[in-house]
């Protein structure tokens, strides 16, 4: 809904609300379209969630060390 004011006017769906883009996205394309995306997505907090972990686990250990 927010990169729909960035297409071309001709292009735009013009969604009246999130329940009607839910209504038009599943009525038009189908159900497996809502999740077009989330494999990328997925993979993407996959990614940060392991960079953040890594990194907490690793500053804790040495604070630990230093300071107790």
């Amino acid at each position: 809904m927010q990169a729909d004011s960035t297409l071309p006017e001709a292009e735009r769906r013009n969604y009246k609300n999130v329940f009607d883009a839910f209504k038009r996205i599943v009525s038009e394309e189908g159900v497996t379209s809502l999740w077009s995306g989330a494999g990328p997505t997925i993979m993407r907090a996959m990614a940060l969630n392991v960079a953040m972990l890594v990194t907490y686990d690793e500053v804790k250990e040495r604070l630990t060390k230093s300071f107790g």
